[in-house]
């Protein structure tokens, strides 16, 4: 679909950063996704090599705090389990928020409590952006978010 959005607005959305993934379990618009890790087989050996990320492989975020390196983005729009798109890696965006999200506040991951989510930061290390409007000001369950990932 197309979205009209002002020259000044249009401007902003352009300055975000993106990154190709395949998403292991289906992806919704605003929800907030991990890298995936599993137990990968050595070609030479057989031996088990537990951990190694799978390339390009991203789900929802159901973890708390997870850090910054751990997470991919935030999905813009649905991508099907199995599927390839575009995430959010930095910029402004649209996310699921908790509901302690506020104007200006620093924000991590709230994936134990709500898959997908962000929350007020409890630690600086774990820091994933901060909030440009409280929840629901502009959409219910979501807050205006600037996003910025390793």
């Amino acid at each position: 679909s197309t979205q009209s959005r002002s020259s000044a607005a249009s401007d902003v959305y352009k300055r975000q950063t993106w990154v190709f993934v395949k998403a292991e379990t289906a992806l919704t618009a605003g929800q907030l996704n991990e890298w995936r890790f599993a137990t990968l087989t050595d070609d030479g050996t057989g031996s088990s090599v537990t951990g190694k990320a799978l390339a390009f492989h991203c789900g929802v975020c159901d973890a708390n705090a997870l850090a910054p390196h751990l997470i991919a983005g935030v999905s813009d729009h649905a991508i099907a389990a199995g599927s390839y798109g575009w995430i959010i890696k930095k910029g402004i965006c649209f996310v699921e928020a908790s509901a302690n999200v506020v104007d200006g506040c620093m924000l991590d991951a709230d994936g134990g409590t709500a898959a997908g989510h962000v929350e007020i930061a409890a630690a600086a290390t774990n820091t994933i952006g901060y909030a440009l409007e409280d929840k629901d000001k502009t959409v219910a369950e979501y807050a205006h978010i600037y996003l910025s990932l390793p």
